[in-house]
């Protein structure tokens, strides 16, 4: 497979894209309207594809669907070629293309790239020289994909310029190379994406390019024409614009970048918009419809209630007309009682007057006094009986009249009843129409409400009908700014692999710099053995010189005894010795180193298989520090304690001048209440690294959290190696952090930890240490004070304060223990 050099429409094909490999045919090479540069399109052998060559709407080329894509010329490859056509020429001659024997070199200022950029189709020969009154050349390009010729011609000096044509072949491979060992190339950045016509224009201008093969036997080091170094000089220049404009349209693409972010912007307010639009709709209409069905139930309900004042008005006419005839009942039912109380009187009177009649008639004497009294007695008869139909009468009267007036109460309570639900109806219904009222208002304020926003919905509309004309816009600027990206993606994968170069090379230039300095401090190292070793022999010259001066001395007195001369084979023991343990230290150390670098280079390759989360705050890595953080607290408070013993050395046999004198009784004091805050701060870390192997799971999350504050409050112990290491540990250094820390770990242990139960002979070990290194201060200190005390009776106190103003608490000031 080759480079796509010379691609032809009917080429078999293999397009590079960013999802896979696809293999097809060209059917189309040019420059399209979707997008700026030249195209190549191709039909695959598969449904792999992106479109049918119509893209926007314009046809390019047709094929069935999805088997047709676009990609840029450099993505392509030739598999298959075609013959191409033999060009025109000047000459009209065909004739073979030779390599010049000499004339051409390479310049010094154009470097050779590793890969040649050239458009499709193009190839640059050099020609056969040929005789003449002047020296030239002639070079002539192939260059099109249907086999059109170009020619570059250039003239020599002084006007003389007679023209070396040189024709190609009839049927001529695209990638055919000259006879010679070197070749000359024509390229020109058409495969670079531009995002204007003038950078195009500028970009489609004629490179030339050397590649140079391994060897050259044949060329010489020079081009003899100045011709050709003028043409390369002036592309030099144009490869410095074209730099230049690169760089301004890497700049031109940061600004694109937010004008993206805009149209981003605008295109999600375009679509929020829409919602609200439809929304907005939406809302209007139901209004519209609560609107009508609250007109409509209003209207119902003011004719049910035009209804029940009319029913109102009939029930109080009925209710008046039943008042009034229940009066006039009542009138006539009292009438008609007073007729039957005075009918009952009359009824006595006549029968006390028939009762009279009767015992007349029984015992009255004749016959025309009881014809009469018969007569008479016939006429009472009918009159008691027109009495009695009369008295029935008003006594169905008087009962019809009661039942009648019964009803009417009944009437009246009943029709009273109704009036007071009816009142209370009529309240309920005027506390209904109030708020069918308010709502109809309400429903007035969202019509409006909601004509507001219909008016909001056309300006809406405008602004989204602007909004639209701009994405367009933009999306064509889109398209431009898409193709400046993907360059911008090859010149970043280019930054990219510089960058790990050059971090490769920063990792072994620091691997290099700890090596030199591991050396250094090796070399140090010996360097200070040495000097001790020189020390010893200048000490050991003066004592032999010293030597002979005095055997000198005794010679010259007659008097001379045998020198007592230091074997010079131990001398050169020690020196040995001394160089094989300084030997040994190295070798040590750079030992250690290796190891060091091991254990750092396992932890990192093993980080790589954990995910960024673990080493994160408040993640699974505060656990794993918190298991190692007690240990190594320990094993530095051990260093710390051995260096201290080493840096203030315990007095055993304390003599006055220690304290008068001198100041090693206090430094002594120093260093042991220094191992008395040591002993103490190595039984809690015990313990809570007891606590912390033995517990459950909750209590290593908890001191998993408090990872941080640990290591905030164990920095002193480091701040006292460190000054160890400098040699900067005095008396006179305040142990106030160190006892912040000893306060602050013994107040967690004793309030989180006071439940826990501590493993017995670990606990009475540390006590132990603890109540040994307080005795031991204590002891020294008490002699200190036993010894100044004597001093203070005997005023023997030379330079010295006068101790008879020390009071009880100045005493416990300078013993320094904190009882």
């Amino acid at each position: 497979m080759e480079v796509a050099a010379n691609l032809q429409v009917g080429c078999r094909v293999q397009a590079t894209t960013k999802e896979d490999v696809k293999i097809g045919r060209v059917a189309f090479i040019g420059i399209t309207s979707f997008a700026p540069g030249k195209w190549v399109g191709v039909v695959l052998d598969d449904d792999s594809g992106k479109n049918n060559g119509e893209v926007q709407g314009k046809k390019y080329f047709s094929c069935p669907d999805n088997h047709g894509i676009f990609v840029r010329p450099n993505q392509v490859t030739v598999l298959e070629e075609l013959d191409t056509p033999a060009a025109n020429v000047e000459g009209g001659e065909p004739a073979a293309l030779k390599p010049r024997p000499s004339g051409l070199r390479k310049p010094s200022g154009i470097s050779t790239p590793s890969s040649s950029i050239r458009p499709p189709g193009s190839g640059l020969r050099m020609p056969s020289a040929t005789g003449g009154k002047g020296s030239g050349s002639n070079l002539t390009a192939a260059a099109g994909s249907k086999g059109s010729s170009s020619n570059l011609s250039s003239s020599g000096s002084k006007g003389s310029s007679p023209n070396l044509a040189a024709a190609g072949e009839s049927r001529q491979k695209p990638r055919q190379s000259i006879g010679g060992p070197s070749k000359l190339k024509l390229s020109t950045s058409a495969d670079k994406r531009v995002d204007s016509p003038s950078l195009q224009s500028v970009a489609s201008e004629p490179v030339v390019e050397l590649s140079t093969p391994p060897v050259l036997p044949s060329l010489p080091a020079a081009i003899g024409n100045p011709d050709d170094l003028e043409k390369i000089r002036g592309l030099e220049v144009q490869v410095v614009d074209l730099t230049e404009k690169l760089e301004t349209i890497k700049a031109k693409r940061l600004e694109d970048r937010n004008k993206l972010k805009d149209a981003e912007k605008i295109k999600i307010m375009h679509d929020q918009l829409k919602e609200y639009k439809s929304k907005a709709q939406e809302i209007h209409k139901d209004l519209q419809q609560q609107l009508l069905a609250a007109k409509k139930e209003s209207k119902d309900i003011q004719e049910q209630y035009d209804t029940y004042k009319d029913e109102m008005s009939e029930m109080q006419e009925t209710i008046e007309l039943s008042t009034l005839d229940k009066e006039m009942a009542e009138e006539r039912a009292e009438s008609l009682q007073e007729e039957l109380d005075s009918l009952k009187e009359k009824h006595e009177e006549l029968s006390t007057s028939m009762q009279l009649l009767q015992t007349e008639l029984e015992s009255g004497a004749g016959g025309s006094a009881q014809g009469v009294s018969s007569y008479q007695v016939k006429q009472l008869e009918q009159q008691n009986e027109k009495l009695k139909e009369a008295l029935v009468k008003m006594r169905d009267m008087s009962n019809s009249d009661k039942s009648e007036i019964t009803s009417l109460k009944k009437q009246s309570d009943k029709s009273a009843q109704e009036l007071s639900h009816l009142k209370k109806d009529r309240e309920s219904r005027i506390e209904e129409i109030e708020i069918l009222n308010s709502e109809i208002l309400d429903l007035k304020d969202q019509v409006d409400a909601s004509l507001g926003a219909e008016e909001m919905v056309e300006k809406l509309t405008d602004k989204n009908l602007e909004l639209e004309e701009r994405v367009g816009v933009l999306e064509e600027e889109k398209a431009d700014l898409e193709a400046i990206n993907e360059m911008n993606e090859e010149l970043q994968e280019n930054a990219r692999e510089v960058e790990l170069d050059m971090r490769e090379q920063l990792d072994m230039s620091k691997s290099r710099a700890n090596q030199l300095e591991q050396s250094i401090q090796a070399s140090q190292l010996q360097m200070a053995d040495l000097q001790a070793t020189i020390g010893k022999y200048r000490e050991l010259v003066q004592n032999l010189q010293y030597e002979n001066a005095s055997l000198a001395q005794k010679s010259s007195d007659g008097s001379v005894t045998a020198p007592t001369m230091p074997p010079v084979d131990n001398i050169e023991m020690k020196a040995r010795l001394s160089e094989s343990k300084i030997q040994s230290k190295v070798i040590e150390m750079e030992l250690l180193q290796l190891d060091i670098t091991h254990i750092k280079a396992q932890l990192n390759l093993t980080g790589k298989f954990l995910p960024e989360s673990f080493f994160q705050h408040g993640q699974d890595g505060d656990g794993v520090q918190v298991m190692l953080l007690f240990s190594n607290l320990v094993q530095k408070l051990s260093l710390l304690s051995a260096q201290l013993k080493s840096k203030f050395p315990w007095i055993p046999s304390l003599s006055k001048e220690d304290v008068v004198k001198s100041q090693k009784s206090e430094q002594a004091s120093y260093g042991a209440y220094l191992q008395c805050y040591i002993s103490q701060l190595v039984m809690q870390f015990n313990k809570l690294s007891e606590v912390l192997n033995d517990g459950d799971v909750e209590t290593y999350k908890v001191f998993a959290g408090l990872v941080t504050e640990f290591k905030a409050y164990a920095k002193p112990i480091s701040q006292y190696l460190d000054l160890l290491q400098k040699d900067q540990l005095y008396e006179s250094v305040s142990i106030e952090s160190l006892a912040k820390s000893l306060r602050y770990f013994q107040d967690y242990c004793d309030k989180q930890l006071e439940t826990y139960p501590f493993e017995s002979t670990n606990l009475l070990r540390n006590q132990a240490k603890v109540l040994i290194s307080f005795a031991e201060s204590l002891n020294l200190d008490l002699k200190r004070l036993e010894i100044i005390l004597q001093v203070r009776t005997t005023h023997t106190l030379p330079n010295c304060v006068e101790y008879s103003i020390l009071s009880p608490s100045d005493c416990l000031v300078f013993i320094n223990i904190n009882v």
